[in-house]
């Protein structure tokens, strides 16, 4: 039976796992590959970079992680609702928004509407009246460019990001990879890898996100016809040797999307799982269920009224309610059913549990309120309108723990409080790659090239055909080798040892100064290249340290936690460094970069010890 709050989400995963526990510091992980770690209590910087980021393994943070953000305080009200309104409040009403359509598939991706922000709050209101049923997302919204207010900070743990920190000086574009992820309830992202094969990690605010994720090279056992599918909901998973990890994601709480994981998220319906066919068959089969629900254990009469009942009437039912804009789905069908059953003690028993209902100390007030919505509906089942709701609101409020009841008889006494069901999802997402998984991003930017060359194969005769396939590249992957390695060389300058000025520093002037220039990136290559040689000239001996021992930054990690909230630590530096430098190495040894000659002739020749 599915639990809500379960704190150990399973990894369904078909080969027999070998079991095994990792302490973590103070605390403890359950850490096998049939649990995926949901981590309780804060880990140090080391831990994680050790156990996840250089194991390429994904996780989820309890709410200690987001504890004390402006966007947890302020895009929500005090039940955690979304404040539609402030969150828009830094933009025009006039400002264009590109919003993807969840109902339609083109091109394995769901077409983008542009439509302001006037029209994305009128579409807001009218689907949650009920007069519009699109799901529409906005996702890759660069909403921290329009405002100055600090809404969260960037986790210790994810510190070290070559790409913001790389796009943040580059003197061509003004672009970030940190997004703001608005969508109603049903709203969904296709199975998918993400941009580059970077990391990725996801703040959610509000609502609840179901995931899935396909561990590197399971996405080819999904493949038909070369393509992986779009949505995995209609694909049985648990019927084949298909490894994958299903995990829910509640406010407050981080997901680690590490390199080439797939995955497909889905921003829940009111109730856990979405209703499909196969489920009449199961739930008939389990209908035991139900009658706990019902409170009818005992009840053999009861039992079978029950059981004819969900043959008569259960599939009728819910195949009228699936046509609908918003799909019924078993565990709502269970209350419906349970509740035509009930006989004036019943509802006399559910009224009694709705009055005394009180929410335990660390639990989710969404799942106190839905059960007060489930108990009230037994209770008094044809109640509707302004009555239902202020039931609802008085007894949500008297349940929830004394501290928040009086947060809420505030809200609610200067009329900010709404109490509505909290199904649609706000999230704050960030991409980024460094020292630990550069490798995947340099393996993926390969394999894009070899795929634009073998689509273009037909015309390579043409002369400019590997300039226009870099064109490509770039077009399809957002990046290209020159830009790559440029990032590799702003990494290499910044983390040299000794060279303490701030990364934005360095190069932020030259960015200004070369604002008006054709080439203003080939510029900033020539000045970055210039200042590397000078290095390499100057102290040799950091060559040296790094041709004899690879792995020297290990030494440097202390055993004792330390505080870096302020700025890397010297081992990471020490790693970034190493890392860029041989990352560097090989993308100057690729042939595509020597026929091009994307790299200067001392550069090489230093990289590779000539």
């Amino acid at each position: 039976m599915y639990i809500r709050n379960a704190l150990l989400i399973r990894l369904k995963i078909l080969r027999q796992p070998t079991t095994g526990f990792a302490l973590f510091g103070t605390h403890q992980l359950k850490f096998e590959m049939s649990e995926f770690p949901l981590i309780i209590t804060p880990i140090s910087l080391q831990e994680f970079y050790l156990r996840f980021m250089l194991l390429n393994k994904p996780c989820i943070f309890g709410q200690w992680i987001t504890e004390g953000w402006l966007a947890r305080r302020l895009w929500c009200n005090a039940i955690g609702d979304i404040d539609i309104e402030r969150i828009f409040q830094p933009f025009p009403r006039d400002r264009i928004l590109c919003v993807g359509d969840c109902s339609r598939l083109e091109f394995d991706a769901h077409p983008s509407i542009e439509m302001t922000v006037a029209d994305y709050l009128t579409y807001w209101r009218d689907f949650h009246q009920g007069t519009d049923d699109r799901t529409l997302y906005l996702k890759d919204w660069h909403y921290f460019k329009a405002t100055d207010t600090e809404y969260y900070q960037v986790p210790t743990l994810f510190m070290s990001d070559w790409m913001n920190e790389f796009w943040r000086i580059r003197p061509d574009v003004r672009d970030d990879f940190r997004f703001v992820y608005l969508g109603t309830k049903g709203t969904w992202t296709p199975l998918h890898a993400d941009v580059y094969h970077s990391y990725s990690w996801s703040a959610n605010i509000s609502g609840i996100k179901r995931w899935w994720f396909f561990p590197p090279g399971e996405e080819t056992k999904l493949k038909r016809n070369g393509r992986v599918p779009n949505d995995i909901r209609n694909i049985q998973l648990d019927n084949g040797d298909i490894n994958y990890v299903q995990i829910d994601q509640h406010p407050g709480q981080v997901v680690f999307v590490p390199s080439g994981w797939y995955h497909q998220v889905v921003n829940l319906i009111p109730w856990p799982q979405p209703f499909e066919d196969g489920d009449v068959r199961t739930f008939l089969e389990d209908f035991e269920e139900v009658a706990e629900a019902a409170w009818l254990e005992t009840d053999r009469g009861k039992l079978a009224a029950l059981k004819t009942l969900l043959k008569d009437r259960a599939k009728a039912a819910l195949d009228a309610a699936r046509k609908g804009p918003r799909k019924m789905d078993w565990a709502a069908a269970k209350e419906v059913l349970a509740a035509e059953l009930d006989t004036p003690v019943d509802r006399q028993e559910a009224m009694r549990r709705f009055k005394t209902a009180r929410m335990a100390p660390g639990s989710d007030p969404t799942v106190f309120f839905a059960g007060l919505q489930q108990l009230l509906d037994r209770a008094l089942p044809t109640l509707g309108g302004v009555s239902r709701h202020q039931l609802l609101s008085d007894q949500f409020v008297e349940g929830v723990q004394p501290a928040l009841g009086a947060q809420l008889r505030l809200a609610r006494a200067t009329g900010q409080l709404s109490v509505e069901e909290l199904t649609d999802c706000l999230s704050i997402n960030h991409n980024w790659f460094n020292a630990t998984n550069v490798n995947w991003v340099w393996q993926h930017l390969q394999n894009q090239l070899v795929a634009v060359e073998a689509s273009t194969e037909d015309v390579r005769d043409t002369p400019g055909w590997r300039e226009q396939c870099q064109i490509c590249l770039r077009a399809l992957a957002g990046i290209d080798f020159f830009e790559y390695a440029l990032l590799l060389k702003y990494i290499l300058f910044t983390r040299w040892p000794g060279n303490d000025k701030p990364p934005s520093s360095n190069f932020q002037s030259l960015a200004e100064e070369d604002a008006s220039e054709a080439d203003q990136l080939s510029s900033l290559n020539n000045k970055i290249d210039h200042e590397l040689i000078q290095l390499f000239r100057r102290e040799p001996d950091h060559l040296k340290l790094i041709r004899e021992k690879p792995k020297c930054w290990m030494e440097l990690i202390p055993e004792v936690v330390t505080d870096c909230r302020q700025e890397l630590p010297t081992w990471v530096r020490l790693h970034d460094f190493v890392s860029a430098f041989e990352s560097l190495r090989l993308v100057s040894q690729n042939p595509i970069v020597k026929v091009l000659k994307l790299m200067s002739e001392p550069l090489y020749s230093m990289l590779n010890f000539a």
